[in-house]
């Protein structure tokens, strides 16, 4: 898709603190489960919890993002024009949610769990042709996550950090628009 070294993957913007966090507030909620009980079968779920949160988190935010974009009729309509339309995108957020799946032997359903991510940009520039967006221009953009568990949410989103879009940052292949 893009150069990982250019990219703004979530696992990178939590850090290992961030993503332990995350880890800590899925065990502890697990911990009231009937299904899961004991030292040991709560310490097995705290390490799978720990791994499907890993993997779940090595996301490049910006092609997450340009889902939400997606749906913006600007967006849209220069997919459908001839030739590369730039847009100006003005202040507004894009939310996605993550939905592991978490389960051990022994229970009963998996974890009911979501991740949700939340980009609230300051302003964007794309580049979309009729194979997607091509390129990203400069922006702001303040990244949050929070956290599902059980229909609830599970403490208060954590702000991750703001991001200052380059210049330009294009996607080969482009972004696939629906």
């Amino acid at each position: 898709m893009s150069d990982p070294s250019t990219s703004y993957y979530l696992d990178a913007a939590l850090g290992p603190e961030g993503s332990q966090t995350l880890a800590r507030r899925i065990a502890d909620a697990a911990a009231k489960r009937k299904d899961i009980q004991g030292a040991a079968a709560l310490a097995m779920f705290a390490g799978a919890v720990a791994t499907a949160i890993q993997a779940a988190l090595h996301i490049d935010l910006i092609a997450l993002f340009s889902e939400g974009w997606s749906t913006a009729q600007g967006v849209r309509n220069a997919k459908r024009a001839d030739g590369l339309s730039i847009l100006k995108l003005g202040k507004h957020s894009v939310t996605r949610t993550l939905k592991p799946v978490i389960t051990l032997s022994g229970m009963r359903q998996p974890l009911d769990m979501a991740i949700v991510l939340t980009g609230a940009f300051e302003g964007v520039a794309l580049s979309v042709g009729r194979e997607g967006i091509v390129s990203l221009g400069s922006g702001k953009c303040n990244v949050s996550v929070g956290l599902m568990l059980m229909g609830q949410q599970a403490g208060d989103p954590m702000t991750l950090q703001t991001w200052e879009l380059p210049g330009e940052r294009r996607f080969d292949p482009p972004l696939p628009l629906p």
